[in-house]
């Protein structure tokens, strides 16, 4: 009934598994020999707190979503459509990121939580890694509503909130091989900040294509975006401290040069009149000069 946006997860690249282990999968020592990291089959990672949060309530969202879309535009009411947003409907920045256009788009996004987002909590923090994630999912969404103010396309997925994890993962562990299978079928593998780096150009040429009329992609980038500015803030802010703390101390410098200057061309003036007065005694200055040696005498005092 309605366009459902941002169905393209990560460019058309499936993310598979990460790091490099051993197995005794016949397969996996082929790719070995091959130059491929090996990859681990092996009992999987505990999956942290947050991010078991997510994938319940994400799958169980879903579930509603498909129940409640038979009895009225559930979709439409709490996907993001931007004309609505804008109007009033500012729930929509959080509710979308828990609605999905089809299965296959549920699990590709959930996938990628599983892989890199119990990490990026484990480094973080289960408190700052739930902020991270939904800072980053309703910036997507301002990015998506700034773009395309007056759409009334419902944008739905928890892409843009992944595609920040995403970043963040490839921060702190850049050089971290990751090995994605290419269509499903080639196995790949990159450094996790080459691969950011190549999702990221792959969103701006797809937009680019689209004429910035792809919503999700649009999202997909300013989770990047926005996860950026989060991971960069302390920093950024460190830096404008810095900035303004120089500039206040350039205008003291400045306002005492300036006083020090105005000082001593007072007391040069004073010091002439003086002079004046010393050669042709007190006759000698005109009635200005000596309101002025007043003036200036007053003036030093109080310097």
């Amino acid at each position: 009934m309605f366009r459902l946006l941002n169905y393209q997860i990560f460019g058309g690249f499936a993310s598979f598994f990460r790091h490099n282990s051993t197995c005794m999968s016949p397969w996996n020592d082929g790719l070995a020999r091959f130059g491929y990291p090996a990859l681990r089959f092996g009992p999987p990672r505990p999956v942290t707190p947050v991010v078991r949060a997510l994938l319940v309530a994400n799958g169980a969202a879903y579930l509603l979503q498909l129940l409640a879309d038979r009895f009225f535009p559930f979709t439409y009411w709490f996907g993001l459509a931007p004309s609505q947003a804008a109007g009033g409907a500012l729930w929509q920045l959080f509710t979308y990121m828990f609605l999905h256009g089809s299965l296959l788009h549920l699990l590709f996004n959930m996938l990628a939580l599983w892989m890199f987002g119990g990490e990026v909590e484990e480094r973080m923090g289960s408190g700052r890694f739930a902020f991270f994630y939904f800072f980053c999912g309703v910036g997507a969404g301002l990015c998506t509503m700034a773009l395309a103010w007056g759409e009334r396309v419902s944008v739905v997925g928890a892409s843009g909130a992944i595609f920040g994890v995403l970043l963040a993962f490839a921060a702190f562990y850049p050089r971290r091989p990751v090995t994605l299978l290419l269509f499903m079928v080639l196995p790949v593998t990159l450094e996790a900040r080459w691969l950011v780096g190549l999702y990221a150009g792959l969103e701006v040429l797809i937009l680019a294509a689209q004429d910035g009329r792809g919503l999700g992609h649009v999202a997909h980038l300013g989770g990047l975006v926005f996860a950026g500015l989060f991971l960069r803030g302390p920093g950024l802010l460190e830096l404008v401290r810095e900035r303004i703390r120089r500039r206040r101390v350039a205008r003291q410098v400045r306002f005492v040069r300036e006083a020090h200057e105005g000082r001593r061309r007072l007391q040069e003036e004073v010091d002439r009149l003086l002079d004046k007065i010393s050669a042709r005694g007190m006759a000698g200055l005109t009635e200005a000069e000596r309101k002025r040696l007043y003036e200036a005498s007053e003036q030093l005092k109080k310097l």
